[in-house]
Order: C-alpha cells, then structure tokens, then sequence
C-alpha cells in the first residue's frame, strides 16, 4: 500500500502571535493557546503539543463559541 500525504487549507498563523490564558501559569499547563492573526481567522492550539494542529474558526464561529464557553455549555459536571 502506498502512503499519501494529506493537505489541508490551514492558514498561516504569525509564530508570535499565540497566546495563552494567564491561568495557565508559566509552565503552560494544560491550556489551549488562541492566535488572534489579522482577527479572522482565530487559530486555537493545544499549548503542549503544538505542532499538532490548529482549529481554525471564522470570526462568527468564534464569537459564537465564546459565548457559549463563557454560559458554561462546555463545563464537565
């Protein structure tokens, strides 16, 4: 079987442009990093594996899921 290569349409993300919650501490802990770029689009990455890949919202997507984090629709009970 032959391998393939998958590409994907990820944009380019300015490297000093990631940011992490303050909460998060100085060793990162275990927290996303968000790159705001121009505003839109929003990257969102995992703070310890960041070479992982990167969650890209559009500027109302990320709006939207703000909000909802922000009224608990994401909280573990």
């Amino acid at each position: 079987m032959k391998a393939t290569t998958a590409t994907t349409n990820t944009p380019e993300f300015p490297r000093d442009g990631w940011t992490s919650a303050r909460r998060c501490g100085p060793d990162g802990g275990n927290c996303v990093e968000v790159n705001l770029g121009a505003g839109d689009p929003i990257g969102v990455r995992d703070s310890k594996n960041v070479d992982d890949g990167v969650l890209v919202f559009d500027g109302p997507r990320w709006r939207s899921f703000l909000s909802a984090t922000r009224a608990g629709r994401f909280d573990l009970h």
